[in-house]
């Protein structure tokens, strides 16, 4: 079996589009990445010290893959302690390869 490489990615708004050009530079080409973040609307904030600056938008991890093929973007909501909401986005996308030329003999 191929070499696989997993990273678990919790960050701050400061942080997070360095750390996901980070996470699709590591990918290699025909290669597939898994994002699942808290969007927006979530309320099961005690992780976070019970601030919002954590999530993301609901759709931001869409725009995060331009020119990839997204094989599965879902929304999904969890019950979380103290009647709280967890609302996800899970993406997952394929790396193009690169085009191959075709030299006619």
């Amino acid at each position: 079996m191929g070499e696989r490489r997993h990273l678990v990615l919790a960050s701050t708004s400061a942080y997070r589009r360095a750390l996901l050009a980070r996470l699709r530079e590591a990918v290699k080409p025909g290669g597939v990445i898994a994002l699942n973040v808290l969007v927006d609307g979530t309320t099961w904030l005690e992780p976070f010290g019970g601030q919002p600056y954590c999530l993301f938008a609901r759709d931001a991890l869409s725009g995060e893959v331009p020119g990839w093929k997204v094989l599965l973007s879902r929304h999904d909501n969890f019950p979380a302690p103290n009647a709280a909401l967890k609302r996800f986005h899970t993406l997952v996308a394929q790396r193009p390869r690169p085009a191959v030329a075709v030299v006619a003999a």
